[in-house]
């Protein structure tokens, strides 16, 4: 989330090497654009780091950025070929999708 103030763009984020039901409002860290920790004594999990600076920077209108680890959505990711256009109906959903391969 991006924290409001007309000095450098800050945002919170989740410390490296907690699970994903161990993060609460108060372990979040604060990172700069360039991924310093400004505020807590976690490092940041850069690879979250990666993707929530990478849309703050292109959209300053974006005041939150979510991503999600569902089972659905790790199970394609395992998949060598990801998510594949069987029938006609799948690719109509498919069509209006981003995948970002890792």
């Amino acid at each position: 989330m991006r924290l409001p103030g007309d000095g450098e763009p800050r945002f919170l984020i989740n410390p490296f090497g907690m699970m994903f039901d161990e993060v609460t409002a108060s372990n979040l860290i604060v990172v700069d654009m360039q991924g310093k920790v400004v505020e807590g004594s976690a490092p940041a999990n850069s690879a979250g780091f990666t993707i929530h600076s990478a849309v703050h920077m292109a959209r300053e209108d974006a005041h939150c950025v979510i991503h999600t680890h569902t089972l659905p959505g790790m199970a394609v990711a395992a998949c060598q070929d990801g998510l594949l256009q069987l029938n006609q109906i799948s690719t109509g959903v498919l069509s209006a999708r981003r995948l970002s391969p890792v």
